[in-house]
């Protein structure tokens, strides 16, 4: 009797020891939740892992979001993973919201952090809802902090729309293109998002449009390379950020950080005006702490 209550006993602890690791290793995955907007374009999302690699393709689930899951397995090399998802807008109907309207596709990436396995990051993806200057004027007067990615993704689509039917230098998409980028820098700074990334090609789109304005093509890119930089505010906290990750994952983060800094030092600097040794020294302190082991002697 007594050897059949402590089989009992302890086959309850071993199922609720498997409870508890299903429970935690379900509670550990971060979203990527893309939620439709709009009425006059249908939306489909696709995923891929660099800007050259296939895509594939994500479901709505029963309540129409594009949701991607991401867990401690997709960081098995280093802290950061960039996915790229692909948004393609076609239109319902014919010629609406405009005369001529075409389908779209952006590819906007998101960084992923191994630290933020509890998030849930949500990309409201907002088509065009129609053209002229009325509707360019409401895009500009959004302010709420949600607002601001319909600013950015419809302000983005009605420039393409006037890219296309006329020429990069209108004066129409210059206007969207400045409207975009306003809403990405409200987004990404003013809320704290540093997972977004600018559309991939926007900085090409707008050198080509504001060819004959340096000063405010410079200013708007000088904008997205703000929201480029906010990866280097990572570095604070980086130690409890890294800590019980794999001493080879904690190196290769650095090393990858390092790789970053030396291709795009100018957006390093936006935020660590140093000539590098920020890093370094950012880079020994937490691998002494955390992987001794690895410490360069001395």
């Amino acid at each position: 009797m007594k050897a059949t209550l402590c089989m009992r006993a302890a086959l309850w602890v071993a199922l609720f020891t498997i409870y508890l690791v299903g429970y935690n290793t379900f509670a550990q995955a971060g979203t990527v939740r893309i939620v439709p907007k709009g009425e006059h374009f249908s939306l489909t999302v696709s995923v891929k892992d660099n800007q050259f690699s296939e895509s594939t393709l994500i479901r709505r689930n029963d309540d129409g979001v594009f949701i991607y899951e991401f867990t401690e397995e997709l960081f098995s090399d280093t802290a950061y993973e960039e996915r790229i998802f692909v948004l393609t807008w076609s239109p319902k109907t014919e010629n609406i919201p405009a005369t001529g309207v075409q389908p779209i596709s952006l590819e906007v990436p998101v960084l992923l952090r191994a630290w933020e396995l509890t998030e849930n990051y949500i990309i409201d993806a907002w088509p065009l809802d129609g053209i002229g200057n009325e509707q360019m004027t409401e895009y500009e007067l959004i302010t709420d902090s949600e607002g601001q990615w319909r600013k950015y993704f419809a302000s983005w689509h009605q420039a393409d729309h006037f890219i296309r039917r006329l020429r990069p230098t209108v004066g129409q998409a210059r206007r969207a293109l400045n409207t975009s980028v306003e809403g990405l820098k409200k987004i990404s700074i003013n809320t704290t998002v540093p997972w977004l990334l600018p559309i991939i090609g926007m900085e090409d789109v707008i050198r080509r449009s504001f060819q004959y304005d340096q000063h405010k093509r410079d200013s708007l890119i000088d904008a997205i390379h703000e929201v480029e930089s906010l990866i280097w505010t990572d570095l604070n906290g980086m130690e409890s950020k890294l800590n019980g990750k794999n001493c080879n994952v904690i190196s290769r983060t650095f090393t990858y950080l390092e790789t970053l800094r030396n291709k795009e030092n100018k957006i390093y600097k936006i935020q660590i005006n140093d000539d590098g040794e920020f890093l370094k020294n950012k880079k020994d302190a937490v691998i002494n702490k955390l992987c001794p082991e690895k410490a360069s002697p001395g």
